[in-house]
């Protein structure tokens, strides 16, 4: 699967998200298959299992933890 594919994919499984947080998502993907040569599949893993990370609330939770905590 190339990055086209694996955002579009990724897209289609953020379906339950609000529009607008389901497009910062998306931009954020895109900017990260634009600077680096490696494969989104291969840096996030499956589309279908990062959506539901997120739309479970997974990395929102993971990014609001103060490293200072650890």
């Amino acid at each position: 699967m190339n990055n086209n594919e694996y955002v579009a994919a990724l897209n289609k499984a953020l379906i339950g998200m609000d529009e607008s947080s389901r497009a910062d998502i998306i931009r954020e993907l895109e900017s990260h298959a634009n600077e680096s040569d490696t494969l989104l599949s291969g840096r996030f893993g499956p589309p279908d299992e990062l959506a539901k990370q997120y739309l479970d609330g997974e990395i929102v939770a993971m990014a609001t933890i103060s490293p200072s905590r650890y």
